[in-house]
C-alpha cells in the first residue's frame, strides 16, 4: 500500500489469519478496506472473489468492489464503517 509519493498508505488491520488480512486503508478524505489473500492458493481464490464481487455490483447489501485504488494481490472493496451494536 503505497500513496502517489511511494510512502506507505496509513491502514489499520481488522483481521488476518494465515489466509487473508483485511486492512482499513486511510487515504484522503475516505477510507477503503483492502482484502489480501495469503497463501499458495491467493491467486486463485483472489479471482474468484473479484469474478463473484464483481457479479454481485449494486446490489443492496453486499460489500461493493472498488475499482480504484488498486493494490497488487488484493482487492479493494467499499468501507460500510462499524456497524452500530446496543
Amino acid at each position: 500500500m503505497e500513496t502517489a509519493e511511494g510512502l506507505p498508505d496509513p491502514a489499520d488491520v481488522l483481521h488476518e489469519t494465515g489466509r487473508t488480512r483485511v486492512t482499513r486503508v486511510f487515504l484522503p478524505g475516505r477510507t477503503v478496506i483492502r482484502k489480501q489473500p495469503l497463501g499458495p492458493d491467493a491467486e486463485r481464490r483472489l479471482r474468484h472473489e473479484r469474478a463473484m464481487l464483481d457479479r454481485l455490483r449494486g446490489i443492496e447489501g453486499v460489500v461493493q468492489l472498488l475499482d480504484e485504488p488498486r493494490y497488487p494481490g488484493s482487492i479493494s472493496l467499499a468501507d460500510l464503517g462499524a456497524a452500530d451494536r446496543a
